[in-house]
Order: structure tokens, then sequence, then C-alpha cells
């Protein structure tokens, strides 16, 4: 990959030297200013190898550096790190001197979620002065708060507008864990008034939309009105998706039908995702209609929604009529799975006749999904996960299936033989996804595989076949098979973790841009590098491999994300390693880039794009980048448009 930058280190001003003669220069170049690196500073570097290596000793001596900016960048790898044995050191750093190093020692003390450090940051908030440092106590206490400490919230008179934010985002920390009252929501709904800063009402307005069981009933009229008349799109989102919490959603249908039309696509989302099935029959032609939004998630959301009808031909009908594959599919699996007889018949020969005709391997994948829900499908998706011809993530979807059907509630032991069969075949593929879904099956002691497979040495050879380093995580899982059959504890292995490789960062500035060319178009994200080096540096390092160049983006949740890196094409697929969490006070906003992870420090080659913002990934998930141009182009995209490439810009 040709790189214009280098060297090791960035000088903060490129200076040009002319010579002309001894004495002057004519028409001097203009000075380019490049940014330097925060890791320009090797002590800062140090500090992000022990975080990166999850090194709490090492950290916690440079808490107590001369020095403010480590101190504040050791509390705030305990964000990452999250180990509670540093809390008495971090509670000594709320006292600090310096605001950088409170602010970060809040921001860590709440990722520990350590209920024990809620009298902490209540003794040290009532001491506060700076707005900025309260703003991140709160917070943190309501990630830490106990039902008892909610009176603070209940009490806590804010002097200003960062304040207000802090109290506003304490509240909702604390209801995300089911910590509220009728007073803090009450307090929630003062502080959606339009007096209030859009991060105030931002985090008000995700109390009500992501908490759940809130009796709103007092709140109402506010939320009415903050729904109809809030300038700011994302805080009307939020509230959209708190109607959900509403009992009786008959007296509300033209305000929600007000909403389903709103000019924003993501507020539409959010209305229809709010809808109870109590006015299913009230609301349903309306909805249909909003199955040929201009924007394709809305019509996906509807088709979510009117699958919930009973009313299979209604819904078959309906699905016939589709031209969008996902909508028509969403609606076809929900009459096939409600449907018996000659129905289920027709609409099973749909789906194959479909299947047959089709030549987008996604769509392909969500007909075998659908055809998951009956038994009589079991010799159809059993062919297609053998078929070595289907793309990857068919074969994924076919096996899922059978893995799906083993466990329903209606089925035969006259199949007994057949999936016995069938997962000792999937096990034996060496194949990630056949081996994750047929060791779950044989270890399920309710059915009783040891009985069919009395020695285990089919297992053994098909283990010893595979690679002990690319593998690893195949072997693992025949290894546990393997010892549940023959009853014998086994260790758990942990993945290799890369560590960060600076000589690979520092050949980019912190600023860098890239273009995701896309089959809809380009998006250009700008990297975070100072923010999340392991991420940022690892994603580029694919992307010169040229891995992301032609694959798909596989998941897309309408008004939440659109997800791809997965060289596999169905989400299972990634490196035989794994980077660490990087995760900082950064929060995800709308066009906000994060690495998609299985758990904590589980990431690898999946990234994601945000639509709208998603607090409630703050704190869990790594972010390395964010649009900066594009989003229209993040908000057309649906599953299996492609990515071209993925490259620097120079």
């Amino acid at each position: 990959m040709n790189n214009p930058f280098k060297n090791h280190f960035f000088p903060k001003v490129l200076v040009f030297i002319c010579i002309c003669g001894l004495l002057s220069c004519s028409s001097p170049s203009p000075k380019v200013e490049i940014i330097a690196s925060k890791f320009e500073d090797k002590v800062l570097q140090q500090i992000a190898d022990f975080q990166d290596a999850r090194n709490t000793g090492d950290l916690l001596i440079f808490m107590t550096d001369e020095n403010p900016k480590y101190r504040a960048a050791a509390a705030l790898a305990f964000g990452s790190v999250q180990d509670s044995l540093a809390l008495p050191q971090l509670y000594e750093l709320l006292g600090d001197e310096s605001v950088e190093v409170k602010i970060s020692a809040a921001y860590a003390i709440g990722q520990t979620k350590d209920t024990t450090a809620s009298s902490a940051l209540i003794n040290a908030i009532e001491m506060t002065e700076n707005s900025e440092v309260l703003k991140a106590e709160l917070e943190a206490l309501g990630k830490v708060t106990t039902s008892e400490d909610l009176i603070f919230f209940e009490t806590f008179k804010p002097s200003d507008s960062t304040s207000k934010s802090g109290l506003a985002w304490g509240i909702y920390r604390a209801g995300l864990r089911g910590k509220f009252n009728e007073v803090t929501i009450s307090k929630a709904a003062d502080l959606l008034s339009t007096s209030n800063s859009n991060s105030t009402r931002l985090g008000a307005s995700h109390f009500f939309g992501r908490v759940r069981n809130l009796n709103i009933s007092g709140a109402r009229e506010q939320l009415e009105k903050t729904l109809k008349s809030d300038p700011h799109a994302e805080v009307r989102m939020g509230i959209a998706i708190g109607l959900r919490n509403i009992n009786d959603q008959s007296k509300l249908i033209p305000l929600l039908l007000e909403v389903i039309n709103n000019s924003d696509y993501r507020v539409r989302i959010n209305a229809i995702n709010a809808l109870s099935i109590d006015i299913f029959d009230l609301i349903k032609e309306d909805i249909a209609r909003s199955l040929n939004d201009e924007n394709v998630n809305v019509g996906i959301t509807a088709a979510s929604y009117l699958g919930k009808s009973e009313n299979v031909q209604w819904l078959y009908d309906l699905a016939k009529s589709q031209e969008n594959w996902r909508i028509r599919y969403t609606l076809l699996n929900a009459a096939y799975d409600l449907a018996d007889g000659e129905v289920a018949n027709e609409i099973q020969s749909t789906f194959l006749q479909s299947f047959e005709s089709s030549q987008n391997g996604y769509e392909k994948a969500w007909i075998v999904r659908g055809l998951s829900k009956k038994i009589s499908s079991t010799e159809f998706l059993a062919s297609q996960a053998f078929n070595s011809a289907n793309a990857r993530v068919i074969r994924s979807y076919a096996i899922q299936g059978l893995g799906q059907l083993r466990r329903h509630e209606e089925f035969s032991a006259d199949w007994e033989n057949t999936y016995a069969e069938i997962f000792k075949r999937a096990m034996m593929s060496g194949d990630l996804v056949m081996v994750f879904v047929s060791s779950a099956i044989f270890q399920n002691p309710d059915f009783n595989y040891k009985s069919y497979f009395p020695d285990t040495d089919w297992m053994t050879e098909t283990r010893n076949n595979l690679d002990p380093i690319e593998d690893w995580e195949i072997i693992h899982r025949i290894d546990e098979t393997i010892a549940f059959f023959i009853d014998e504890e086994i260790e758990e292995v942990e993945q290799v973790h890369h560590p960060i490789d600076w000589e690979y960062f520092y050949t980019f500035p912190p600023n860098q841009q890239v273009v995701i060319k896309t089959s809809k178009g380009d998006i250009i994200i700008q990297m975070k590098f100072d923010q999340a080096p392991s991420s940022a540096t690892n994603f580029l390092k694919l992307a010169a491999e040229g891995f992301y160049d032609s694959i798909y983006f596989h998941r897309v949740v309408p008004n939440f994300v659109v997800q791809g890196g997965c060289p596999r094409g169905d989400g299972w697929g990634g490196v035989n390693y794994a980077i660490r969490s990087e995760i900082g006070p950064s929060r995800y906003k709308t066009g906000s880039v994060g690495m998609a992870s299985s758990g904590k420090d589980t990431e690898g080659t999946q990234w994601f794009i945000t639509h709208s913002p998603a607090p409630h990934l703050n704190g869990g998930y790594s972010i390395f980048a964010e649009v900066v141009e594009g989003m229209d182009i993040v908000n057309s995209i649906e599953v299996g448009d492609k990515i071209i490439s993925v490259r620097p810009i120079e």
C-alpha cells in the first residue's frame, strides 16, 4: 500500500527548506500541518500497552505519577481493563487536582459496575464544583447505583446545562439496570424541555426509549409534546420507541399515525417498533402501506410487525405482492410458521421455487431460514447444508435450521437416527459453523447422543486433521464434545491476542480518512487512532491486505447498524486471533464505526456503523472511526450489498 506517511514519528509542522542561492527563497511552498499522535509520548504508548495486556499492577504505578497526563491515561485504561482491584486508587483520583484525571477516574469507576462504588461517587459529587467532572461522576453513578441510592438522583439539583446533561445520562444508566421510580421518571420528563441542551434531552429520551416497564402515565403529556415538536430527530426517536410503555395505545392512534409518517425514517422505524399487538387490527392497514416506504428499512420493520398477524392467508397474499426480498420473506416466514395442511404445502412450494430461481445467496439463505420452521424440510435443509456449491451463508443457515428443528417441541423420535447422522457428518466436515452447531446438539443431555456414538474415535480423527493454529476454535469445540461424551473435564482455552502494532500505527496520521467503496456508493470514515490504536491499526492492516475486498454487509438491523467484515459472509468468520476491547468515554452517535464482538476482548475483523445514536453500546464496544461523508449510503445499505474495497485516502 502506498502511504505518504512513512516515518515513525510525525512532526507537528512539516517544514519545507528552500535553497535559492545562499540568502533567499523564491515562491516559498506552503506549510502543511500534520497532526501529531499523542502516542509519540513513549510513556503514553507504554500505558496503552499495559492496558492492552490487562496489566493492572503496572497501570496502578502510573496512577501515582507526578504527571497528571499519565495519571489520567492510567485511570482511563481501567475503562477497558475493568478491574475492581483498582477501585481504591480510582477513589483517590476523584480528589485529584487535575480535571482530566477526575473525569477519567469517574469513568473507570462506572465501568467496573461495582455497586460498592456508589457511596464514593456520591461523596465526590457533593464536593465537586467543576461541571464537566460532575457530569462524568453522575453518569458513572448511574452505572453502579443501588435502589437505596436512587434518592440521590431524586434530590440532586443541577446548577447548569452540563450538570443537567450528567443527571439525564445518570438517570438513563440507572434505568438500564432497572433502577428507577416515579420521581426519577418525573425528573427525566422535565429534562425533555426544549430549554435544555440536545445532550440532556437525548439522555432523557433514551431513558424513556430504552428502559422497559416504565409507568409513564405521569409523563405522558411531556412525551407527546416532545414527540410532536422537539427540533432534534434523534430526541424524537427515543420518545417514539418509548411509546411501547403505554398500556392502552388505542387512545393514541392519531398520534401514532402522525409519528409513523414522520419526516425522519428512523423515527418512523421506532414508532412501528413501539406498536402493541393489542391495536393490530386498528392499525394494520396503515402499517401495510409502510411496506412501500422510500427507505427499505421502514418496510422491513413494518413487515416484522405485520408478521404478528394470525391470518395466514392475508400474510401470504401480502408477501406475494412485495418486490423487496427481505420484506417478502419476513412476511412469508411468518405465514409459514402458522400454516398447516394445503396452505403450508403451497408456501413451501413457493419457497422452493424461489430458491431455485434466485441468484442472490442472501435471499436463498433467508428462504432456508424460513423453511427451518417445519420438520418436513429436513431433507432439503440437509442437502443444502452439505452442498459445497452453495455460498457459505446458505450452508450455515441450513445447518442452523436443522439445529433449530432438532430442538423443536414437536420433534419426533422417528427422525432421531436421521438427525444423529446429519450432525455427525457436520462435525466431521471441520467447518466452523457445522462443528459449533453439531457440538451444541451433541452436548445437550436431553438428547442422549452418547448412546448413539459409544466411541469417539471419529471425533478424534476429525480433530487431528485440523490445523492447530488456524482451526483452534473448532478443535476446542470438538475437545469439549469428546470430554462430554467420556465424562471428563476440559480446561478453557484463551484466544490468542495480538499486541498493538506500533510500527504500522506510525505509518498513518491520527486523523487518517478511509474510503469504503460499496455497491451502493462510497462511505468516508475518519479513523480514531489515538482513541483506539489497536482497533484502528488492525482494521487498516486487514484493509491493506485486501481482506475486506469483495465481501458483503451480512447484517442490517433497521435504525441500529449495518455490519460487515465477515470473510465467510454469515457472521461467523474472522481471523485466528483477537484484539483487546478499547473502551473509552466516546459515545455511539449517528455514523460511529465500532468493532463487533462476541464479548469483551474478542474483537477481530467485523465492524459496524450505527444509523443513529446507540447509547446502550457506550462503554461496551470499541469505537475506532466515524463517518464524515456518505451517511445516505449507510442508510441505504441492505443485507448482501457488497464492500468493493477499503482503502486509506492518501
